[in-house]
């Protein structure tokens, strides 16, 4: 039986007990990215919370870094990547799990190299360790000699090579010091989002790293659905069904995903993963902005050649995209000497700094049409954005995606929190929610590997509605009773009133397509320009998603007495259909056949 703690009163002699510790087990959230890293909690009021780390980071830079005998893990680590690049590790997660052979060659070539470490990919970094201290002279009694002890000898440089696993497991015991630091004690488990394209090997490796590392992981859940979580955990307002598009946009990759959610249960329609698109190259092209600035103010070229430049630049310009990303105003860019001990800074405005990055938001706008032709979807059909990773919360890239989809679309841009912790944040919520499910019941099994059988499950492919005979639009649905992407299995019931002709009333089941129709054509005010002439009047369409008949499935006919019906549409796993009717308050349901 645990016993509460006495905590002794300096001031007044008495004694006060300590607070006890919760039975609850204590969990946490970490989105272990491959540059940034980052650590939430549920606060007192349930809500969660992105909290910082000792060095004051809510956002911890993946990197590890050896100068001598010192270890220098996260933001500190950073600046070590001018001077000592070829002891500094970054971009390690992507490699666990991973052969040497399955390296990208790109991957290769940045920070420390990465080395052939009897085929697992790893790292050889210098160290300094301390060299053998020469054995005492001893007296002829056997005693050591009345000699003044030598000073120590200095440290000896040693090669030392750590395998991807020895680098992860390195950097995710310091976020568990840190969120243990925080709460003040020990973690009993976390909730981690990983990769759509992460498959069992990967994931298998960070478990292992992970509990190497202290961390025992509840549950790998996707990046996408930790990031609805993290947006819907943030807002009041109760979920409705809809269409969602994830912009994850990291710092060396960009990954879309389209996402359906009915009854609370989200389903994927469909994603899209770039590896040559993401944080590193607005960087570059900051990069290359201001070596052009600071060539035409100095004479002095920046070439490709200049590593130590580049990398003094590469660390400046983040802190100037995270400044125009929080504000509306212009951004400095200041290092110290950068070349030839020649000191630069500019600055840049948010006009100039989207027309660097135009043919970037293109890029972008151009692969989300690629993946809403894939899904098979119009622009009409998604109902909100969100937008995930530090670079995703530029203005400019909000603004040009939704100017592709355009007002007429209706689309919603969400920015309930802030974009770089959608995903720890969705991540602790899920943990939050892990706890609350009885381990007796069924779904605390189903969480329990990662076979993300909720994410995965079988949907309909198509909506499915009822048309009753006279209706209006003979090409039209009546009434959609179970929506496209629905989850399986499903059972859904109507009430509807009907006109009973003979004494009986019936209805047909068909499956139905949507489509994007222009319903009417809507004409701007006319506007006055400066010489009073009004402009001629711009014709907007409006746009509406109806569903078409597609194929019939079965029709069903009932004698009634009332006016009213009871209509129940139910879809099992395998896609297998039952249509049933009753009159409204009765108690057999008819069977169609």
């Amino acid at each position: 039986m645990k016993k509460n703690g006495i905590k002794s009163s300096a001031t007044t002699g008495t004694t006060t007990p300590a607070q006890a510790v919760p039975d609850t087990p204590t969990m946490i959230g970490i989105n272990f990215g491959d540059s940034f890293a980052s650590i939430a909690v549920i606060n007192k009021e349930g809500h969660a919370d992105c909290i910082a780390n000792e060095d004051g980071e809510r956002q911890i830079a993946c990197a590890v870094s050896f100068f001598g005998e010192e270890v220098y893990i996260g933001n500190q680590a950073l600046p070590q990547l001018v001077k000592n690049a070829q002891n500094t590790i970054t971009g390690f997660r992507n490699l666990l799990g991973k052969k040497f052979a399955e390296v990208p060659p790109a991957k290769k070539n940045i920070s420390a190299p990465i080395v052939d470490l009897s085929g697992s990919p790893g790292y050889t970094v210098t160290v300094l360790v301390p060299a053998p201290i020469a054995s005492t002279p001893l007296s002829a009694r056997s005693t050591p000699a009345p000699t003044r002890a030598p000073s120590p000898p200095p440290p000896v440089p040693t090669q030392k090579s750590l395998t991807v696993h020895e680098v992860a497991v390195l950097f995710l015991a310091s976020l568990r010091r840190s969120a243990e630091d925080f709460l003040g004690r020990p973690i009993d488990g976390a909730v981690l989002p990983v990769p759509s394209s992460w498959g069992p090997s990967q994931k298998a490796a960070l478990r292992k790293a992970a509990l190497e590392a202290g961390i025992k992981i509840i549950q790998l859940i996707p990046e996408a659905g930790a990031a609805v979580l993290g947006y819907e955990g943030s807002t009041a307002v109760k979920p409705h069904d809809r269409t969602t598009l994830v912009l994850d946009l990291g710092a060396n990759s960009l990954t879309l995903s389209l996402l359906s959610t009915k009854n609370s249960l989200i389903h994927p329609l469909g994603d899209l993963i770039i590896t040559d698109l993401g944080g590193s190259t607005i960087d570059a092209i900051l990069v290359s902005h201001f070596s052009k600035e600071f060539t035409k103010k100095t004479k002095i070229p920046i070439t490709s050649d200049d590593t130590r430049s580049e990398a003094k630049l590469r660390l400046a310009v983040d802190h100037t995209k995270r400044t125009l990303s929080a504000s509306a105003g212009a951004a400095s860019c200041s290092v110290e000497s950068l070349k030839d001990g020649i000191d630069f800074s500019g600055s840049i405005n948010r006009l100039r700094f989207d027309l660097l990055l135009a043919a970037f938001y293109t890029q972008i706008t151009g692969h989300i049409s690629a993946l809403l032709e894939s899904a098979r979807l119009q622009k009409e059909q998604v109902h909100e954005i969100m937008f995930v990773g530090g670079s995703a919360g530029l203005t400019g890239l909000v603004e040009k995606v939704g100017f592709f989809f355009g007002e007429s679309s209706g689309v919603i841009i969400r920015d309930d929190i802030d974009p770089s912790e959608a995903l720890v944040k969705g991540s602790v919520l899920q943990a939050k929610l892990l706890l609350e499910i009885s381990t007796e019941g069924p779904l605390h099994a189903a969480t329990a590997e990662d076979d993300h059988s909720i994410a995965t499950a079988n949907a309909s492919s198509y909506p499915i509605g009822i048309v009753f005979p006279g209706d209006h639009d003979e090409a039209l649905l009546s009434l959609v009773v179970i929506p496209a992407e629905t989850p399986l299995p499903v059972r859904r019931t109507v009430r509807v009133g009907v006109s009973k002709h003979d004494g009986a009333v019936g209805f047909e089941v068909w499956e139905g397509v949507e489509v994007v129709k222009v319903v009417q054509s809507e004409n701007k005010p006319a506007v006055k320009g400066d010489d009073d002439e009004e402009d001629e009047e711009d014709e907007e369409e409006a746009k509406e998603v109806v569903v078409e008949k597609k194929a019939f499935i079965r029709a069903l006919k009932l004698a009634v007495n009332g006016d009213k019906l009871d209509i129940r549409i139910s879809l099992d796993v395998e896609g297998k259909l039952e249509v049933e009717a009753r009159e409204s308050g009765g108690s057999d349901w008819v069977r169609a056949a």
